[in-house]
């Protein structure tokens, strides 16, 4: 009886005049006959879920793609708009990562004492802080100042002067508060060294083509209808390049505005464009204030204007601003927190010219003492904007 427990258990032996033989019984079909059929049908269910991830990630890739070929307002060769930072839904992770990497890249070339190299890559980090400002951490931010301030030091003391004040000028652009840093440079900086970096007032270069990253003017303000071209030219004061608008047809007074992070603070700031034109016109500054707890803009147009030819000329503005933002927020029962200057562009007439635009600084009047008070005017509604 054991013995044929044991057979049943190993195999069945065959009748005696059959021959000696073992049949081994399929376990799968006695215990699971289904098991092979559910395993195919979990391997096809996968393979279709792998199948359709893929096709959904290369659809995304697909029209990424096609939007970064387009143009900023979605028309094909339209020149460059205003677009609200109220509007922005960007990934803030990759805009972070891409510029902790080129701020890296500067360190690495600092160390290994390619300074103009390091320079370069260091105005291309602070435009892509300028352009983005929520994603940089306040510790980056500080970082940033001192490299730009140490560098500069370094560069005075190798001779190369405009080196210096570049260095100088994206560390003070990096610390998101530009106008306060102007102030402290003003302050902490020893005799000599003012007097190797500024001759005159001290300032700092808010805008430079040179920037591989550097973004072109857009038109804001009340004159969205204008008709005009932007270009970048080695066409500058000191054959550097340069941005080149070319304005065909429009009405008003059409701003083409730069890009510019400066705080509002207390005291007597100042902002010059270097800028030249085909025909003679009449042109004025134009600034932008946004207000960024209530998303909303203010526009500035100085009734001031100054005629401008073939000839580079400067265009200047300046006064206490912070005043000029209080008196207008508390009308309209703004959140002052984090006000601040973000367009800084010329007022131009709306007929047929070309303009070039060389840079744009921001400088403290040599008489800070004696803070003028903006000219008092209705702020100008941006069609489209926020506040209207």
């Amino acid at each position: 009886m054991a013995r044929t427990e044991s057979a049943r258990a190993v195999g069945l032996r065959p009748p005696a005049d059959v021959g000696y033989a073992w049949v081994f019984p399929n376990l799968n079909e006695r215990t699971c006959p289904n098991m092979r059929a559910t395993k195919t049908k979990l391997l096809v269910i996968a393979a279709s879920g792998l199948l359709i991830v893929a096709l959904v990630l290369a659809l995304a890739a697909f029209v990424a793609s096609q939007r970064a070929k387009r143009p900023a307002d979605g028309g094909e060769g339209t020149p460059p708009r205003e677009v609200s930072p109220a509007d922005s839904a960007l990934d803030t992770s990759g805009a972070r990562s891409t510029a902790m990497a080129l701020f890296s890249r500067a360190n690495e070339l600092a160390r290994l004492g390619d300074n103009e190299g390091a320079l370069a890559v260091f105005e291309q980090t602070v435009t892509e802080w300028e352009a983005r400002p929520w994603t940089v951490p306040e510790e980056m931010r500080r970082r940033g100042r001192l490299f730009g301030k140490q560098l500069a030091l370094l560069s005075l003391e190798d001779g190369a002067t405009q080196h210096a004040l570049r260095f100088l000028s994206a560390g003070t652009r990096a610390s998101g508060r530009p106008f306060s840093a102007l102030q402290e440079h003003q302050a902490r900086l020893d005799a000599a060294t003012r007097r190797a970096l500024w001759p005159e007032s001290p300032f700092i270069l808010l805008t430079s083509f040179a920037a591989e990253n550097a973004p072109l003017p857009v038109l804001f303000g009340a004159a969205e209808n204008a008709v005009f071209e932007v270009r970048r030219e080695s066409a500058g004061e000191a054959h550097e390049p340069c941005a080149v608008v070319a304005v065909s047809s429009g009405e008003g007074r059409p701003c083409f505005g730069l890009q510019a992070m400066v705080d509002v603070s207390s005291g007597t700031l100042g902002l010059r464009a270097r800028v030249k034109a085909e025909k003679p016109v009449p042109i004025s500054m134009a600034l932008r204030f946004w207000f960024p707890r209530e998303k909303v803009d203010l526009i500035y147009l100085p009734t001031e204007v100054r005629m401008v030819d073939q000839t580079w000329t400067w265009l200047t503005v300046e006064g206490d601003f912070l005043k000029y933002c209080y008196d207008h927020a508390l009308s309209a029962g703004y959140d002052m927190a984090g006000v601040c200057i973000d367009r800084v562009g010329i007022a131009v007439a709306g007929e047929p010219n070309t303009f070039w635009l060389d840079r744009l600084e921001l400088y403290l009047p040599a008489d800070e003492g004696n803070a003028t008070e903006p000219e008092s005017g209705a702020p100008v509604s941006v069609p489209g904007g926020a506040n209207q």
